[in-house]
C-alpha cells in the first residue's frame, strides 16, 4: 500500500514561536528523530527562504508539501516542496 507523508504531519509539534524564518524552522526540523531524512534533504534544498509570520501562514503552505511512495518502495519516488518529484 503506498504511504504519503506530509508537512502538516512533519510540522504538527513546532512550537508556535512565530514569526519564524525558514532556517529557524529547518533547524527544529533537524533536531526532531522522527522526520525523514529525505524530507529533510528536500526542505533544505527547495522550501522557499522567507520569513514566516505566523503559524496558519506557515501551515498553509506546508500542507501542501507531499512525500509519496509505492508500495514494497524504500523511499518517495514523487513529491515534495516543487511537487515535480526527488532529485
Amino acid at each position: 500500500m503506498p504511504q504519503s507523508l506530509n508537512g502538516t504531519e512533519i510540522f504538527a509539534a513546532l512550537p508556535d514561536n512565530f514569526p519564524m524564518s525558514t532556517e529557524d524552522v529547518l533547524d527544529w526540523a533537524e533536531e526532531q528523530d522522527d522526520i525523514p531524512e529525505y524530507a529533510l534533504a528536500d526542505m533544505r534544498q527547495h522550501m522557499p527562504r522567507q520569513d514566516w509570520p505566523d503559524h496558519a501562514t506557515f501551515l498553509s503552505e506546508v500542507q501542501n508539501y507531499t512525500w509519496t511512495t509505492p508500495s514494497g518502495a524504500q523511499e518517495p519516488v514523487w513529491g515534495g516542496v516543487t511537487q515535480g518529484g526527488l532529485d
